[in-house]
């Protein structure tokens, strides 16, 4: 049985991803998350280790990755049954970083912003195992959704802050593609593509880099080709989020 907050306690679904849901009470500091059941992989230990992933690989930022605690019914629960209580993160539809303008975000939000880009990127240069952390391929944080509202801004405080830290995105078979001198195929490697996507649009309209740029950066240039590079930026266009 999935653990929701009971009728009639003022919570509010805010949100709702493929696996799970989110519930706010009305001034409450902090938000409920709930996991459906269709989604049996996703387990609390899994949960546990890529939430301390992410805070061990985004250090850099210490206000990116928002705090949470997992509230169990009993001893060996299953994550369906459980609560995820995590800090509430006010953003806005008008603030969304898809959307914005640059020039409406503070200094130190676009600094923020440009070191998270830096990251993950880093992340990206290299698929070898990580083994500090226990993984097989570095993972990255799930950015992909259409709305953009996995990775948002702080409307209180202008910090950058990741409020999806479930299910990462392993670059186990971008790795495999690199080793085997292969490039990602976008119709076939969907995920992998829109990530790429959506960084290099990211890049573009925080950092200025131009369509030519990334299309000679070795680190895209490592996954994709002349030919998958253009379908990803006509896609992104088409989006909305072009790519000068």
């Amino acid at each position: 049985m999935t653990a929701t907050p009971a009728r009639g306690t003022g919570f509010v679904k805010i949100g709702e991803g493929v696996h799970s849901e989110v519930f706010h009470r009305l001034g409450s500091r902090f938000v409920v998350q709930v996991f459906k059941p269709d989604c049996p992989e996703l387990t609390v230990d899994k949960l546990h280790h890529e939430y301390a992933y992410l805070r061990t690989i985004y250090a850099e930022l210490p206000r990116l990755i928002p705090r949470q605690r997992l509230v169990q019914p009993r001893p060996g629960a299953p994550l369906q049954a459980c609560a995820l209580v995590k800090d509430y993160i006010p953003h806005r539809a008008d603030f969304a970083l898809h959307r914005v303008d640059p020039a409406r975000l503070a200094p130190g939000t676009r600094e923020q912003i440009a070191r998270f880009l830096h990251i993950t990127r880093r992340l990206l240069a290299t698929t070898a195992p990580r083994h500090a952390t226990g993984t097989e391929a570095p993972m990255l944080p799930d950015i992909i959704d259409p709305d953009c509202t996995n990775l948002v801004v702080n409307v209180r405080s202008g910090d950058l802050a990741l409020i999806d830290t479930n299910r990462l995105i392993s670059t186990r078979k971008l790795a495999r593609l690199a080793a085997a001198g292969q490039h990602l195929d976008p119709a076939q490697h969907r995920i992998h593509g829109l990530l790429l996507r959506r960084l290099m649009f990211l890049e573009a309209k925080y950092l200025g880099r131009t369509r030519a740029a990334l299309r000679h950066d070795p680190v895209y240039a490592r996954y994709v080709g002349a030919a998958g590079f253009e379908v990803l930026c006509v896609a992104s266009a088409e989006a909305g989020e072009p790519i000068p």
